[in-house]
Parts: C-alpha cells; structure tokens; sequence
C-alpha cells in the first residue's frame, strides 16, 4: 500500500500543523511522477506541496508509491546505495533511478548475489535493465457478463447447522459462488443460540486461479505476491480470530468453481504466505501476501497457477477459532474479478529473471 516519507511528513507538520491527509507524490500536467514531492490536504480545504532535493519516494511492485529509504542502505542525493530490498521496486524506476544520478555525475550501486555490507563497496555494481528483471502482473478472468474461459475466482462453502470445527473443515462442501463481486473472502459463522461453544454453521474456502503461461519457461521467479483488495468493513464477533492466509487450491475446472473443490482443496495444507491477525485488513485498501518459497513454487509457467484463501486454522490439527457468548460472524471480504476494470481484482505479482519487456520511460529530473 502507499506509504509517506516520514522525515517529510514531520517537516511538514512543523510549518502546517492542520494537516488532514497526504498524497505520496505530484503528478504534473503530463502525468509523470516526481518523486521528491509530497503534496498535503489542510483543514482549510487547500494543499501544499513539500519538495526534497533527493528523491523520497519509489514506484514499488503492485502500483504502490514507498519511501525511498526502505530500499536503501545509504540515501543521499548524490550518493544512493540500494540494499537487498531493491528489488521491490519496479525495473523502470530502477531505471529512471540509474539514469537521474548519472545527470548528477555519480553512479547507482546495488548488492551483487555474492556480497553484502560488511564487505567493501567493491562488491557492489552498477544496475540496469539487463539485469533482466520482468514484473507480470495476472488477474482472473472476470465472467461478467459472460462465462470464463481461462480462468475464475469465487468460492465453496460448507453450510450446515452447529458442526465441530474438527467436522467442518474435513466435511462435503454444500454450495458454490463464481459469479459475484464479493466471492473472494474469509467467512466463518457460528452455531446459532450456541453461546460461547466451539459448534459453526458456515466455512468458506476461496479460489483465485491466474494465467501464468505468459511467464517464460526458462526464467527465474525471484519474487511473487498476491493482493487482495479489501472491499467492506471487517466483522470480527470472535473471541478470539482466526488467521488468514494464502494456500494451494485444487479445482475440477479452470474455469467454474464447484461446490465438491471445498473437500478436494482441504488436501493442502501447506501456507504460502504470513498468515495475518484480522486487524492487519482495512477497507478500501489492498491486503498485500508476499509468498514464501512454497507458494512461488505453486506458480506455474505452463498454464495456470491455482491459490487459496483460508484460514490458517482450516488444516488438520488447526486450532478452533473461539466464540464469544451469542456472536457468530467472522467476515474479512475482498473483492473479486467482476467488479469492474481490475483496480479491485485479486491480483498475482510475479518478479522473474527474464529479459526486460517495454520500459515505458519517465524524463529525468535531476
């Protein structure tokens, strides 16, 4: 997600203390991002705008706009060295980066896969876009209006009357969804008038299904994540919340969820991200799942890559989510592939070694 730098937004808040609320960077007339500007909305209803001499910002992965100094061992103006996080930001601001400190009559550095900081700087080269990084960013195919034909999102659900969590999650899905804006979710709901037992009426196990044939067979995929786009206010009427995460799915079809892929997902058991505590999701903003070496594994270069959302505790073993007397409801909601255009559609991140696509170019201002 965006974040501000903090350095500027302490500076600004010692010359506007009635700041209401930022913008990570100024886009010009022509679009194109400065990344040493930050622009703040007043009370008043106005806006300023902060510049930095050095640039304070980078274009990361996913269309997120991050302080610069998260990827840097050494922020400068003249002098910027790169730490092992830069390859979070997007091979055309590596780019621009590269080309704006050449202007400035200095050189770009970044860890070569040898070398570190405890080492001499000697270690370190110079980057560009033949280091062959490629980002490909897959959605699901939306069925909106008509039916998919590569790939869908949506969800099964087990749907029953006061089980044992033990029963639910190793039981026969009843129904299925792939055709609605709110078919990608985590939702639990307890055993009606059960008070504070440990008996559940409802479990949903989600789908997100990619084509990832497009990812060349010989590359490397270095890094991967998923983002959920969070599109109402989570319900937590727990005691105490599950965890979500990201695993496997196995599905009949690539193209239609069935009520039967709730039973035949449960043979993965394995996560491929940080599950997250029901208050790391805010609405109206993406949840963002960096994938583990596991989940990178399960992408695949051929055809299409299968994920699912479900709760860290739905495997075997998992430890049952608590309820508080006469609640019933968990429902952490994301948006899927039918909502219109994708700036809300689940979506797969996926940084490989590749040669470089198109670079579209932004002028360098030094």
């Amino acid at each position: 997600m965006h974040q501000v730098d903090k350095p500027t937004l302490e500076y600004a808040r010692k010359l506007y203390p009635n700041i209401v609320g930022w913008f990570p960077l100024l886009h010009s007339k022509n679009g194109k991002p400065y990344f040493n500007t930050t622009r703040f909305a007043l009370s008043t209803g106005e806006h300023v705008s902060v510049f930095a001499v050095k640039p304070v910002y980078y274009e990361a992965l996913g269309g997120f706009w991050r302080p610069l100094s998260e990827i840097c061992e050494h922020h400068g103006n003249r002098k910027i060295i790169l730490n092992n996080k830069w390859r979070k930001a997007t091979p055309r601001f590596i780019d621009w980066l590269s080309k704006r400190q050449k202007l400035l009559g200095s050189e770009l550095l970044l860890p070569t896969p040898f070398g570190d900081f405890t080492s001499n700087y000697h270690d370190l080269v110079r980057p560009s876009l033949s280091v062959g990084l490629t980002v490909t960013i897959a959605y699901p195919q939306s069925g909106d209006p008509g039916p998919e034909d590569t790939t869908v999102d949506g969800r099964a659900r087990y749907n029953s009357t006061a089980q044992v969590w033990s029963g639910i999650i190793a039981g026969n899905g009843t129904d299925a969804s792939d055709n609605t804006s709110s078919d990608v979710a985590w939702i639990i709901s307890g055993g009606l008038n059960t008070g504070a037992s440990s008996n559940f009426d409802i479990l949903w196990r989600s789908f997100i299904l990619f084509n990832t044939e497009p990812i060349p067979n010989d590359d490397t995929i270095t890094e991967a994540s998923i983002g959920i786009y969070i599109a109402s206010t989570p319900v937590n009427e727990f005691s105490v919340a599950p965890t979500m995460t990201i695993m496997g799915a196995t599905t009949a079809s690539n193209t239609a969820i069935a009520a039967s892929d709730f039973q035949g997902t449960f043979s993965n058991q394995t996560s491929f991200a940080t599950a997250q505590s029901f208050g790391e999701f805010t609405s109206g903003q993406y949840k963002i799942f960096n994938l583990n070496s596991s989940g990178i594994s399960n992408i695949s270069k051929t055809g299409v890559s299968k994920f699912g959302l479900r709760c860290a505790e739905d495997i075997t073993g998992g430890t049952t989510p608590q309820q508080a007397v006469g609640a019933r409801e968990f429902n952490v909601s994301g948006a899927a592939s039918e909502t219109a255009d994708t700036d809300r559609d689940p979506k797969l991140v996926v940084v490989h070694n590749g040669a470089p696509t198109s670079c579209v170019a932004w002028p360098v201002r030094a």
